[in-house]
């Protein structure tokens, strides 16, 4: 049965015209079968038990995973490229990294001849390359990355390697980048012949355009009974001294820490704003969030400090993330291009950078690229794999990615 028939009834046995993207196969689970498998099909066993070992998965469903990407990756681009965008590719290793106190990352060293050591970062996002090209009057890009994050759990939605997909839309602010981001999806179901209302998990999805949008202020307010402007009312009055500034921070630190207790979640006194924001987040928003339709939330609390624009005086970013049946697809910001505050940004991260786990040094020179005339724009990252995911119904990502690391771990253990 194709993923079209599977997306408006998973049960129904009628057949209909196939979708791009094949749904995986499932290796034979007894010997007999397996022997018999490897009989009718001319691969070598050795390489077949290879293939299960290292990726995890049969060779079948290996090469299902190979061209559903390979379809996928052909689709985004021919979006992008209709649109008039650049397709980039930069580089995944840096010496330098834009500080984000919530990311932790992978640090390895250039050994040169003479033995002389330079450390050396792999990429969270392509974000600090891109830029430098936007400045350089790249106009519109795009690029699909391996990005690189540390230190997450192994869950169904992380792994340390994953691929992103960022665009960054030039004369477009967070708003636009919603509805393009919307056509991209359509164009999507449309090159892939998959059927708007999708079936994830059982549940079933109108990806039609409009999705859903919703402030979090809103979403707090709506499925957490907290005023999320209560505990951000001391920002909008500014702060004129470095006093004043600390003693705004302390209230609203106490204005979340109680709204959270009300509800039964667990405060610690070492908890900053953001992460007592996300703790609340987390347990009552995001589970509660509509099913059934895609979810634009935005207008982040400018606290939880970004590169995103300020939106007017209000004390939120011109921010977006993007959620579709419980998984968190894109994250977008109308960019800031103010050069100082790009500056405070990166000092601000850096400092909180040096107690993480693995410190990197940060990139200095991008406020630089402001400087000169920057043209406005909207940043998006998107995740390839959750969305192959939610394409082929995939409750797991090491069920549309190659040689997954959670199993390469588990094999590593037994040698």
């Amino acid at each position: 049965m194709c993923l079209k028939c599977k997306a408006v009834d998973p049960y129904s046995e009628s057949s209909c015209t196939e979708s791009v993207l094949k749904p995986l196969y499932t290796f034979p689970g007894s010997i007999i079968s397996r022997f018999l498998f490897i009989l009718l099909i001319p691969i070598p066993f050795f390489i077949l038990s290879a293939t299960v070992y290292y990726t995890g998965v049969s060779p079948m469903t290996a090469i299902e995973i190979f061209k559903n990407r390979s379809e996928l990756a052909a689709s985004i681009r021919n979006y992008f490229f209709k649109k008039g965008y650049l397709e980039v590719d930069t580089p995944l290793l840096s010496p330098f990294l834009i500080p984000e106190a919530n990311i932790e990352i992978f640090a390895s060293q250039y050994i040169q001849p003479d033995g002389e050591a330079r450390e050396l970062y792999l990429i969270p996002s392509p974000e600090l390359w891109m830029k430098r090209l936007l400045a350089l009057g790249t106009g519109s890009i795009f690029q699909i990355s391996r990005c690189f994050r540390n230190f997450e759990s192994f869950g169904a939605h992380h792994n340390p390697e994953f691929t992103m997909l960022e665009y960054y839309s030039v004369g477009a602010d967070y708003r636009k980048a919603m509805e393009i981001t919307e056509e991209l999806f359509l164009h999507l179901l449309h090159e892939l012949n998959l059927a708007p209302l999708l079936t994830y998990q059982n549940q079933v999805i109108d990806l039609k355009p409009p999705y859903l949008r919703l402030s979090i202020s809103e979403a707090f307010k709506r499925y957490a009974g907290i005023d999320l402007p209560g505990c951000l009312a001391a920002a909008r009055s500014g702060a004129a001294t470095e006093t004043c500034s600390s003693q705004t921070a302390h209230r609203q630190l106490k204005k979340i820490a109680a709204a959270a207790q009300g509800k039964g979640i667990a405060v610690s006194s070492s908890d900053n704003w953001e992460q007592i924001f996300n703790k609340i987040f987390l347990s009552l928003v995001e589970p509660s969030l509509p099913p059934d339709k895609p979810v634009f939330l935005f207008d982040y609390p400018q606290l939880l400090s970004t590169l995103a624009k300020q939106n007017g005086t209000t004390p939120y970013a011109q921010r977006w993330e993007l959620y579709i049946a419980g998984l968190e697809l894109a994250n977008c910001y109308t960019e800031e291009t103010d050069a100082s505050l790009i500056d405070s940004f990166i000092q601000k991260e850096h400092i909180e950078k040096l107690s993480a786990r693995i410190p990197h040094r940060p990139d200095r020179a991008l406020s630089g690229f402001f400087k000169a005339e920057y043209p406005e724009c909207s940043g998006v990252a998107l995740g390839i794999d959750r969305l192959l995911m939610l394409f082929l119904n995939q409750q797991n990502i090491s069920g549309v990615i190659f040689f997954p690391f959670s199993a390469m771990l588990k094999n590593n253990t037994h040698e």
